[in-house]
């Protein structure tokens, strides 16, 4: 009886433990069934959650979480010219998310059944990276178009005169030099699947402003100064001294820069156009070709002078210039005497010079800033030395005849003031500019008894 009872007992723990077993083997094949075309738990790509779906759903969830917003990015390359975009379809940008999908849905089914199951229990943390390449060759492409469109040379602003006193601007182009490597080394920087959607840089250009630009030459906009000469009716010399103010007209200085009026004017020759007429040649009055071109640096330098620019060389004559006031007269010799002045002005200065049948004009226009001050000069002689005659006989005149050999002037010593102005045209200040002294000549008188 006590072994049957026993016999009993061992059977129904068999039977149990049989159960147990079975029901085990039924909840391992359960949960592995489930997920055998699933992902398991803790699986990511990234750090894209995957867990529990199928493999149609995942490759759902991956496109729209990685590959459409891929196609979708940009980068916007800003230059001075023009922007120009370069898209992640450009560059054939693409990311390795089929071989990650297979990875993530293949994860661990390779493994036994229990440790299957208990790793979908557990579900522990498993990430899966993806790769992200593209194309650089557009890359290349594109900074290539966008230095041959950008690069240009700088060129200069150009100062028209429109009508007397009235000027326009041709503007000044600033020089563009793309720095090719840097850019595209910049681009390549931005380039990345966790970009935003539209990355704006701006493309690295060296710029280079010419010599003379726009702003510099709208300072040309009045006339700050102002010097008339009156000509005598004297065909061949008023022909010279329209000659040569010709070569001066339209004369365009920058700040710091010299004017010489030989180099401008050059020598008075006659295949040049001039014409014989009286010159000054060692006190002596004669005939040579460019007499009167002297009128025209005399009236140019009182032009200048009243612009508040000094010369930096000038020769004044021997004799007194009845067109001018004592010690503000200028004699030009070429090769020998010359009249020069520097711009010192911070402003750019236009001359223009004309004449009239009577008379001959200079005058200067910059900006008008200038023009609360405004200058003057006067003459003033210290000294008269009277005027000496000598006689002597030339038996080669007529009997009884006698004739001028030297006219002679008196000798003067000059002091030459300085006027400055207010806007008003009140004097504020009167200094000594210089002096001079007009050495006297002795006339000389020849005759015959």
């Amino acid at each position: 009886m006590k072994k049957a009872k026993s016999s009993t007992i061992l059977i129904s723990v068999f039977a149990i433990i049989l159960l147990i077993g079975a029901s085990y083997f039924i909840y391992l094949n359960y949960v592995d069934n489930k997920y055998s075309t699933l992902i398991y738990p803790g699986v990511s790509i990234e750090s894209l959650d995957l867990s529990g779906l199928s493999k149609t759903e995942a490759a759902d969830k991956i496109k729209s979480s990685f590959i459409e917003p891929l196609e979708e990015k940009k980068i916007v390359i800003n230059t001075p010219i023009k922007s120009y975009e370069l898209s992640y379809d450009d560059i054939s940008a693409s990311l390795n998310t089929d071989e990650a999908l297979d990875k993530a849905f293949n994860y661990a089914k390779d493994l036994s059944l229990i440790k299957r199951v208990n790793l979908i229990n557990s579900h522990p943390a498993y990430s899966i990276d993806i790769n992200f390449n593209f194309d650089s060759t557009p890359v290349d492409n594109l900074v290539a178009t966008i230095e041959g469109e950008t690069n240009r040379e700088s060129s200069n602003a150009v100062l028209n005169r429109v009508s007397y006193g009235n000027f326009s601007v041709t503007p000044s182009v600033t020089s563009l030099t793309l720095r090719r490597d840097e850019l595209k080394d910049l681009i390549l920087s931005k380039i990345s699947r966790n970009a935003e959607q539209e990355v704006s840089i701006e493309a690295p250009i060296t710029e280079e402003a010419p010599e003379i630009t726009t702003d510099t030459l709208n300072k040309v906009n009045s006339k700050i100064s102002s010097y008339t000469t009156k000509m005598d009716n004297v065909a061949g010399r008023n022909h010279n001294i329209a000659l040569s103010t010709s070569y001066i007209q339209g004369t365009l200085l920058l700040p710091g820069q010299e004017f010489s009026f030989n180099n401008v004017v050059g020598n008075t020759t006659p295949d040049k156009g001039y014409k014989p007429a009286n010159v000054i040649v060692d006190n002596k009055i004669k005939e040579d070709y460019g007499g009167g071109i002297c009128q025209v640096s005399s009236t140019l330098f009182n032009s200048v002078i009243r612009a508040g620019i000094p010369a930096t060389e000038i020769h004044h004559h021997t004799l007194p210039s009845c067109y001018v006031p004592l010690g503000l007269d200028v004699t030009i010799d070429y090769g020998n005497a010359d009249y020069k002045f520097v711009n010192t002005l911070d402003s750019p200065i236009y001359i223009e010079g004309y004449t009239t049948p009577s008379s001959v004009t200079f005058e200067v226009f910059s900006d008008s800033s200038l023009l609360d001050k405004s200058y003057d000069f006067e003459s003033k002689t210290v000294e008269t030395i009277p005027l000496k005659t000598e006689n002597v006989y030339d038996a080669t005149l007529a009997k009884g005849s006698n004739k001028i050999e030297v006219i002679g002037t008196p000798g003067y010593r000059v002091e030459v003031y300085k006027l400055i102005k207010d806007g008003n045209g009140n004097v504020v200040n009167r200094e000594l500019s210089y002096k001079h002294f007009y050495e006297p000549v002795t006339r000389v008188i020849k005759y015959n008894k």
